[in-house]
């Protein structure tokens, strides 16, 4: 459950997170609120980040802490910002708002020293508290956007590969051969794929549904990890026999 603060009382709040995780918002475990003037920023212990109830209560300000950022495939976005969590000493994760820079810099396992501003803000139709993140300084295990942009091609690369290996699976059972030899990237997101004439046996309209296949399950799985644009370009040996089209990926014109 996310424990949502509101004027010192604590209303529950559910929140669900991919993969069935569920965050806390950060309260302090000392006998006496908290409290931070605007613009005064009050050091707390990272032990402190548990839920707390009534006077516990963190209060609007602004605190410094050390965190360790875990659960990446959790995270999400809100508010033109990113949802992360941080580990806490309660059984639950702390939920904290990251702008995108930020969040760039961020993967599981990132330590940092953060100044979170504690905001009175509307959730779910009532009052509570969300905490922001207005500086970032990590100590370990940060990555680059550029790094960070790197890994996310990777991914997408992986799941291009095992989706051929899947095309050809099915190629296998059904006609004995597997339908691609190979699949090579030219530029980023640009591909050549090269089929096995065995596989592309037919008329000109039995061949192009076999490509169009083809090509919306590899457009589809580039699309689901973040290239909305991919180019696929079609080879029997060292011929080319069709191409995916600019502006709408999933259709494909053949070459004579």
């Amino acid at each position: 459950m996310n424990k949502l603060i509101k004027m010192g009382v604590i209303s529950l709040v559910t929140v669900s997170l991919a993969g069935g995780i569920f965050g806390t918002v950060a309260t302090l475990s000392n006998n006496n609120a908290v409290s931070a003037a605007k613009h005064h920023v009050k050091n707390i212990n990272n032990n402190d980040l548990t839920t707390g109830y009534g006077e516990n209560s963190l209060k609007p300000g602004y605190y410094k802490t050390d965190v360790e950022f875990t659960n990446q495939d959790t995270w999400f976005t809100k508010k033109a910002h990113k949802v992360v969590a941080v580990k806490s000493s309660q059984q639950d994760d702390i939920l904290l708002f990251a702008t995108k820079k930020q969040f760039n810099r961020l993967q599981n396992g990132t330590k940092a020293t953060v100044t979170l501003h504690a905001k009175n803000e509307k959730i779910n139709g009532e009052k509570g508290i969300d905490l922001y993140i207005t500086k970032l300084s990590i100590t370990s295990g940060g990555t680059s956007a550029k790094a960070k942009a790197k890994q996310a091609h990777q991914k997408l690369l992986d799941a291009l590969s095992a989706k051929k290996d899947e095309l050809n699976q099915s190629s296998e059972q059904s006609v004995g051969v597997d339908v691609i030899n190979s699949m090579d990237e030219v530029v980023e997101h640009s591909y050549n794929v090269y089929l096995d004439p065995a596989a592309i046996d037919g008329n000109e309209t039995e061949v192009k549904a076999l490509i169009t296949n083809i090509n919306t399950t590899l457009v589809q799985t580039a699309k689901d990890n973040g290239d909305i644009g991919p180019s696929f370009e079609y080879y029997v040996g060292n011929m080319k026999v069709a191409v995916n089209k600019m502006f709408d990926p999933d259709q494909v014109k053949m070459k004579n």
